[in-house]
């Protein structure tokens, strides 16, 4: 008579981490394009309090601050370290790249997700943002 034993034998522990592999490679990239669209739906926040702040510049003083001039320095109430995060990835750079009498466009750009192109939105004093990543242009009206 045998005796019985406890536990698990070798096949058993590799057919175990063979599934784990399989669901890990199924499920990590859609957590990574979960987070990096996490980090553009923060950086369409910033565009949008960006562009209320410019336009109540605006509405104080008559035209948008110029092109390369600070966003800090010229509106009241946009923080920029309000759009980052302590993982360093999500933090984009505001700029204001067309800044004239009567209108603006300014730029929000960031490496999101470890790949070699930036991720840049803008917004202009109608309120279209345009979104280019990985060499695509998508444009919408925020609302």
């Amino acid at each position: 008579m045998r005796k019985k034993r406890k536990g698990f034998t070798l096949i058993e522990l590799m057919v175990a981490v063979a599934v784990v592999g399989i669901l890990a490679a199924v499920v990590y990239p859609s957590y990574v394009t979960y987070k990096a669209k996490g980090r553009q739906a923060h950086a369409r926040s910033g565009l949008g309090a960006v562009r209320l702040s410019m336009e109540q510049y605006h509405n104080r003083v008559g035209w948008y601050p110029a092109s390369g001039a600070s966003l800090s320095q010229y509106l009241t109430g946009f923080d920029p370290s309000e759009f980052g995060s302590s993982d360093g990835k999500s933090s984009y750079t505001f700029r204001i790249v067309d800044g004239q009498q009567n209108s603006f466009r300014v730029e929000a750009s960031g490496n999101i997700d470890d790949d070699p192109f930036l991720d840049i939105w803008e917004v202009n004093e109608r309120g279209i943002i345009t979104n280019t990543k990985d060499g695509e242009e998508h444009s919408d009206i925020e609302h």
